[in-house]
């Protein structure tokens, strides 16, 4: 009854494509994050309502809630480099006139609007998924403006939150006091459930994700393809996942790729619960991406009981340094099949697979997570 009389305080989420069930880093994160939020304010009597902010585009089905969470469907015009800049000042504009009291904007293209959020009146909190500046297909101006909103956003914003510690890098003139690391969670549970033999035969390579060029998926394939010239007796290669928007001939030149070799098996996108079902010991994923924040599909592979063989990127060292993962050159298809050669060549060990699931636990754990954002929540909602 205590919590009934309370005044509602709102919190709006932007920056996304919206939630649930889209493939992509972000939804992810804000689908399973913003739900255990809700709950931690509940169990401490905080009366909150948080809505999340869609892009009405990708969702022909509409439904009002997700869970707990309040659901607005918003559109914006498909313009590619536009949409979610001008999706994320539409939310900005609806949350003020829902005299919201937070807004969480997600991606750094969003951060832009930091300084008109401020002077509306509302606390202000980013969330750094990755360098979203050094994608591939933005041009130098797209670059410059994703460059100036990361660094000007900052600077107004109350509190920013990075997945990966190396981010810290790339925000040099912000307030230390403003940051939090917010590492992405893993659900372990939905991890391996048989028992799992002492030593563990490879069976196949997976990828998953957005099929995209920064997701160095055709050379994967390639790299792939030649080793299964100098070798007999290759492990199947499974690539699962969608195009991204704007990038379908990408896909279909990668599907076209891999038709070329029977042991590659192209499946496009798959329920998320089927793709669990690929996460198992004898698997290893292989993520060349060029960039990225924390991959949730690297977390899930390692619950899953698979191992990793990841680009050498600085986002991908906490994987190495946690989960012995292997690290290679992306644009270096000749180190691509020594290290894939080395995976089908040495046994994974279950003592290994056991000591992988205990870090996930203790370091990625989405309700430690959503307890940094509610003890922000609560200190900014006081000071308002």
């Amino acid at each position: 009854m205590k919590q009934d009389c309370q005044e509602v305080r709102k919190i709006w989420v932007a920056g996304l494509r919206g939630i649930p069930s889209l493939s992509g880093g972000v939804e992810q994160v804000v689908e399973r994050l913003y739900p255990q939020l809700k709950e931690l304010c509940e169990e401490q009597e905080m009366n909150v309502a948080i809505t999340i902010a869609n892009r009405s585009q990708y969702f022909p089905k509409r439904i009002e809630s997700f869970g707990s969470l309040q659901l607005r469907y918003l559109s914006s015009p498909d313009l590619k480099g536009f949409e979610s800049l001008l999706h994320s000042g539409y939310s900005l504009w609806s949350a003020f006139k829902d005299r919201a009291d937070v807004i969480h904007l997600h991606a750094i293209g969003a951060w832009i609007w930091a300084p008109i959020a401020r002077l509306l009146g509302l606390r202000v909190c980013l969330y750094h998924h990755g360098n979203d500046h050094l994608r591939g297909k933005w041009g130098f101006a797209a670059r410059m403006f994703l460059r100036s909103s990361m660094h000007f956003g900052s600077l107004f914003a109350h509190r920013v939150y990075l997945l990966n510690p190396v981010h810290m890098a790339n925000l040099p003139l912000i307030e230390k006091k403003k940051i939090r690391i917010v590492p992405n969670g893993i659900d372990c549970e939905d991890g391996v459930k048989e028992d799992v033999p002492t030593t563990v035969t490879m069976k196949n390579f997976l990828f998953v994700g957005r099929v995209t060029p920064e997701k160095n998926v055709m050379e994967l394939i390639q790299a792939f393809n030649l080793l299964c010239k100098r070798r007999s007796n290759v492990p199947k290669l499974r690539v699962i996942g969608p195009p991204a928007h704007g990038e379908e001939a990408y896909f279909e030149s990668c599907k076209e790729e891999a038709a070329k070799n029977p042991l590659i098996e192209f499946t496009g996108p798959l329920p998320p619960a089927k793709v669990k079902e690929y996460y198992r010991p004898e698997a290893v994923l292989t993520l060349l991406s060029s960039i990225e924040g924390m991959p949730m599909v690297a977390l899930e592979a390692v619950a899953g009981g698979c191992r990793l063989l990841l680009s050498n990127i600085p986002e991908h060292e906490v994987f190495e340094k946690n989960f012995a993962a292997s690290r290679v050159d992306p644009a270096n298809k000749e180190e691509i099949v020594k290290a894939m050669q080395e995976m089908i060549d040495t046994s994974h060990n279950s003592d290994h697979i056991m000591k992988n699931r205990d870090v996930l636990k203790k370091y990625h754990n989405w309700e430690n997570s959503a307890m940094i954002l509610r003890d922000d929540l609560k200190a900014l909602l006081a000071s308002k």
